[in-house]
């Protein structure tokens, strides 16, 4: 269904953006902790993902690549104001 089709864009979108967070944990941040658990969101974020997408050429193979997430979308999951690339300047 368009639903289902939809959760999947959307939620890989959302996923990704963790996994992005999580990388610049990894490589910025000042403690283990902190950097341990970016290398844990990391793994789990990428299986996740890597799921979605199976998902989603399995079951929807011939609908067109998604589109980038609008910010209505990001307000929608509560990410609204994220600004990935004022916290890669950071």
């Amino acid at each position: 269904s368009y639903t289902d089709l939809t959760f999947l864009d959307r939620m890989t979108a959302h996923h990704q953006m963790a996994l992005d967070m999580a990388l610049l944990a990894d490589e910025r941040a000042g403690s283990d902790a902190v950097r341990a658990l970016g290398r844990e969101i990391v793994t789990a974020q990428r299986a996740e993902i890597d799921t979605m997408r199976a998902w989603r050429a399995r079951y929807f193979p011939n609908a067109p690549a998604p589109g980038p997430m609008t910010p209505d979308d990001m307000a929608a999951m509560g990410m609204g104001g994220m600004d990935m690339d004022a916290l890669g300047a950071a």
